[in-house]
């Protein structure tokens, strides 16, 4: 699956550490992505990589997520 949908050969979703999260609308996407920020900084959620994916000022069409045990980067990505 991962290789059908152009995923890299390195993705975390293969190994369970990252989903691809939707609430249905940009706007609350773009909601979630900051609600997911906040409570980073407030060291109440940790992760590997928080990816804003697509979509444009008004939300992110999904929004991907990944969790590394021991060893997140704590990247927050726009693309």
């Amino acid at each position: 699956l991962n290789r059908a949908v152009g995923g890299v050969a390195n993705s975390q979703h293969q190994t369970g550490e990252a989903a691809d999260l939707t609430t249905g609308t940009a706007a609350q996407n773009r909601q979630l992505f900051a609600r997911i920020i906040e409570m980073q900084q407030s060291e109440r959620i940790d992760f590997d990589q928080l990816i804003w994916e697509r979509g444009s000022a008004t939300g992110p069409d999904w929004i991907h997520l990944s969790y590394r045990r021991g060893s997140n980067r704590r990247q927050v990505l726009y693309l």
